[in-house]
């Protein structure tokens, strides 16, 4: 574990926003959680968590340049598989949101995690053929859902729903496949393995695979795609150390919260808003919109760490918090 002495100070003043009482859950406490992506990634093969904090982090292809981080004021919702221990929001079309959850974690084996959808009010798994554990990581205006599962092998594959039809989407040769958003036109974005243990990123355009690596880097992984094809998510150094791109007609940009760890942006809309979170000299969690060259730090008033997955074109975000009980809850903001 790499940990740098250069922390310096970074004064932020931030409106938290009050959070909206909603269906709670009231499954056993999740007392320790990985980030959302890290929850989903987990079931690659081969794939580690990120090394601790690493504050100033520089490197890779080129550096964005980043103004101070300043307040968003967001209003939120939380979104609570009913009797589940923790939930995630990873995306939401404005009538349905989608995302993970899991029941009991303390038992042993623990209970897996599984996908669902909120529309209406009313809470539903998807019943994905052959899954032992999945995950909804996207969702599109027609309401084409991606995710991943594991089936019985223990072997991860990508898939996209299309009202109620299960298809696969595995990159070829790959070992494991996650996929993580999905564009209106189809196209698709995530992360597999190859046969050495190694993640890498990939764009799905109708069936045909591209491999995304950025320059130098040991993992990359594809998060988010919008819909002129600008591609953001993360990479790691050979010290673990994780920083945030942006993929652009081709160029590669890195994206690092200022003096922060591990940076992780999710999410991209067709503004080219950029929605994710970071790790703070302390730690902690905390979400972020990038925006127009600067950062805005977004928190859930009262937890203590913040995610951001996703912000849609008419400005909602989703993701996920953790409360003073250590419990990770679903949310949604506007």
């Amino acid at each position: 574990m790499k940990v740098t002495t250069r922390l310096g100070a970074l004064l932020l003043f931030i409106f938290l926003a009050a959070v909206k009482p909603a269906l709670s859950q009231t499954g056993p406490e999740v007392k320790t959680s990985l980030p959302p992506l890290e929850q989903v990634l987990q079931y690659l093969p081969g794939y580690h968590p990120p090394a601790n904090q690493n504050a100033g982090q520089t490197g890779g292809a080129k550096q964005e340049l980043v103004h101070p981080a300043a307040a968003k004021v967001y209003a939120f919702a939380t979104a609570d598989f009913p009797g589940a221990a923790s939930s995630i929001a990873f995306d939401t079309n404005n009538t349905t949101i989608v995302g993970v959850l899991q029941f009991d974690p303390t038992t042993t084996p623990a209970s897996p995690q599984l996908a669902f959808t909120l529309k209406g009010g009313v809470y539903e798994m998807l019943d994905i053929p052959g899954a032992t554990a999945s995950a909804a990581t996207g969702i599109n205006t027609s309401g084409q859902i991606v995710g991943f599962y594991t089936d019985s092998s223990m072997v991860a594959h990508g898939f996209v729903d299309t009202a109620g039809i299960f298809t696969d989407v595995d990159y070829p040769g790959g070992t494991g496949t996650d996929v993580f958003d999905i564009t209106d036109s189809g196209e698709m974005v995530g992360a597999y393995t190859d046969t050495s243990g190694v993640e890498h990123g990939f764009l799905d355009n109708g069936g045909t695979f591209t491999s995304i690596d950025y320059p130098g880097a040991s993992t990359t992984i594809a998060a988010g795609i919008n819909s002129s094809g600008e591609i953001v998510g993360i990479w790691e150094d050979s010290m673990s150390n994780v920083y945030g791109f942006i993929l652009k007609g081709g160029v590669f940009t890195s994206l690092i919260f200022p003096l922060g760890h591990n940076t992780e942006p999710i999410g991209v809309n067709s503004q080219g808003e950029i929605a994710g979170y970071y790790q703070d000299a302390t730690g902690f969690l905390h979400g972020f919109i990038y925006s127009n060259g600067a950062f805005s730090e977004v928190d859930v008033a009262g937890s203590s760490g913040t995610e951001l997955t996703r912000i849609k074109n008419y400005g909602a975000i989703t993701g996920a918090f953790v409360d003073a009980l250590s419990e990770t809850h679903g949310v949604k903001g506007h």
